[in-house]
């Protein structure tokens, strides 16, 4: 896996060639990993492998008092 130093906004990759890439998503009221293949080759359609939710319900909304 490939990991830049953090600030430098690096996205991981992983896999067998670092040919997978995971990216954070918190815009809905989930926080959610998307694990996307890589490569100019790949389909878009293909190009998105999983989703994992990693947050419940509500858990990446701000709060405010």
């Amino acid at each position: 896996m490939t990991v830049k130093p953090p600030g430098t906004r690096g996205v991981p990759h992983f896999g067998a060639r670092e040919k997978y890439v995971a990216i954070t998503d918190d815009a809905g009221d989930r926080m959610n990993v998307l694990v996307h293949r890589r490569g100019a080759d790949v389909p878009r359609p293909r190009r998105l492998v999983r989703v994992i939710t990693v947050s419940r319900p509500g858990a990446s909304t701000p709060t405010t008092p």
